[in-house]
């Protein structure tokens, strides 16, 4: 018998998109109306590698595109919303478009920020993880630029 109070494990996938030292960040709203900060990407669905994932996560949340590259971290989340921990991987991306924040995907804005100085509500694992490996990991290139 499976005990009912573990929680469910997912997998899942987040992007470290850089600009010059500062890192993007989506502000995304929980359905009870609170805001957070996080790295965009989300859950790997059934069948879907992990860079299939990270695209389409991409593409709904900020509708764009972009080149994604290798794996350089992972943390591991224990959700507020749902009874499930994710275990994401964070990879490497250069974006191919300026990012536009999707508010029916929940994100309501999308900036860069200062790895040293990330806003208090940002999702402590994904902070950490930031932290470990600042803004360096990954040059990229946006093709235009919008705060949100």
């Amino acid at each position: 018998m499976i005990p009912t109070n573990v929680p469910r494990r997912r997998s899942g996938v987040k992007a470290l998109v850089t600009l010059g030292k500062r890192v993007l960040l989506t502000r995304e709203r929980r359905r009870d109306g609170s805001i957070y900060h996080s790295l965009p990407g989300g859950g790997v669905e059934p069948g879907e590698t992990p860079h299939e994932a990270l695209a389409r996560e991409l593409s709904e949340e900020l509708d764009c595109a972009g080149a994604i590259g290798k794996q350089v971290g992972s943390c591991s989340y224990q959700h507020r919303s749902i009874d499930a921990t994710t275990q994401y991987d964070l990879y490497a991306v250069t974006l191919n478009d300026v990012p536009t924040p999707d508010s029916s995907e929940g994100i309501v804005g999308a900036k860069f920020h200062d790895p040293a100085a990330l806003p208090e509500s940002m999702l402590e694992p994904l902070a950490e993880a930031v932290g470990r490996l600042g803004a360096g990991t990954a040059s990229q290139r946006v093709t235009g630029h919008r705060s949100s």
